[in-house]
């Protein structure tokens, strides 16, 4: 379905389905499907047994873009040798192509399926303006978020401009929501006339709605087709709020990133309450993962702030303050697939026990792979499948 915003949806990769068979902290028997073999890969299971995916749990990570200094260059180039500015949001397009927001770069970059990196929005000065014109030559201020539909066009959650800006095939950018005052208002009306509060977290669903977690207002907001806005999530108040009620009717904790399933369920990164919440497709508020105590262990998250999933329905989360990634899978069992004790710094080591510095954002690749931000080492990682 198409509409004011364009339309929706987006693929997701396709790792390997296994049955995790002796699990311990750093050993598990592989029953994949061609065969058992025994592999050494360091998996945490945060609690539950049972049959599991932890897809990339094999997987090696590189680094595709930023040098670990923070700056602007290399446009043109190889993004590897590119220098970014706490990059923050990633999202990939329908070719294969992939986004990264520039936090204290007030930019938008695109790496090519060559590895050349771009930039496609911002002019490296905080402030607003250039709607109508092309996205280069617009200004930003602290881009948080972004999605990109099947069409190609992107949309990026300008945070302190308290707007949602819309980048069509042809470069040329547009505001689509907010209208740069903070605050909350606006619901039944056009998107265009609401107000947001520090717009973060974007995601589009198959009927072309696209999802705004407002970080600041501690809600989330549904934009549909029609341009039309409403309030899914949250009640406007700071705190952890109860499961099993209506959306509007439950806190939300700073909540930070989103992801819509197929099946009509949107995941929300609630922050600061270490939770993964979700919205049922009739309205209905839960938890899908954390339980509301920062840590590690017993199925603890601390301050997850990235999340998708894949085409199994496998939830990824970046678990930001325990430096990792992890997974949960089907029957609710979290899994580590990146990150975590012993912090190697190997390039190109196993993405298990890599050092992941404050991972922000994740996504998914149509080919399965994850592509992970580290802000606070301006870099971005790419976690592949052993083939």
């Amino acid at each position: 379905m198409g509409g004011p915003l364009g339309p929706a949806a987006r693929g997701r990769g396709q790792p390997y389905r296994h049955r995790v068979t002796a699990p311990t902290l750093v050993r598990h028997r592989e029953a994949a499907p061609t065969g058992t073999a025994a592999l050494e890969v360091g998996m945490t299971i945060s609690h539950g047994t049972g049959e599991g995916r932890p897809a990339l749990a094999d997987g090696i990570i590189t680094t595709v873009a930023g040098t670990g200094e923070p700056g602007y260059g290399g446009d043109g180039g190889p993004a590897v040798k590119a220098v970014l500015n706490q990059p923050r949001a990633v999202a990939v397009d329908p070719s294969g192509a992939w986004y990264v927001a520039e936090w204290k770069g007030h930019r938008v970059r695109r790496v090519g399926r060559d590895g050349t990196i771009t930039t496609v929005a911002g002019t490296g000065e905080p402030g607003y303006g250039g709607d109508g014109g092309p996205a280069g030559r617009a200004a930003l201020h602290e881009p948080g978020g972004l999605v990109v539909g099947p069409d190609g066009a992107l949309y990026v959650a300008d945070y302190w401009n308290h707007r949602i800006r819309r980048i069509d095939r042809d470069g040329i950018i547009t505001t689509v929501a907010g209208t740069g005052e903070p605050g909350y208002g606006g619901d039944g009306g056009p998107a265009v006339a609401a107000r947001f509060t520090e717009p973060r977290g974007l995601a589009l669903d198959a009927a072309g709605t696209l999802y705004v977690a407002e970080w600041g207002g501690h809600r989330v907001r549904a934009i549909g087709a029609d341009g039309m806005i409403r309030t899914v999530a949250g009640t406007g108040e700071p705190g952890s709020g109860p499961d099993a009620v209506p959306g509007p009717a439950s806190a939300l904790h700073h909540p930070i990133d989103l992801a819509a399933g197929p099946d009509g369920r949107l995941y929300i990164a609630d922050c600061f309450s270490h939770r993964v919440r979700v919205v049922e497709p009739d309205g209905v508020i839960g938890t899908v993962a954390g339980t509301g105590e920062p840590g590690a262990e017993d199925g603890r998250l601390h301050q997850p702030r990235g999340v998708d999933l894949d085409d199994t329905g496998s939830l990824y989360i970046a678990d930001s303050l325990n430096e990792r990634v992890c997974v949960r899978t089907s029957d609710g069992v979290l899994h580590t697939v990146a990150g975590g004790p012993p912090h190697h710094e190997v390039e190109g080591g196993p993405a298990l026990g890599a050092r992941l510095r404050l991972p922000r954002a994740l996504v998914l690749t149509s080919e399965g792979s994850l592509i992970v931000v580290e802000t606070d080492s301006h870099r971005v990682r790419w976690v592949r499948t052993v083939q």
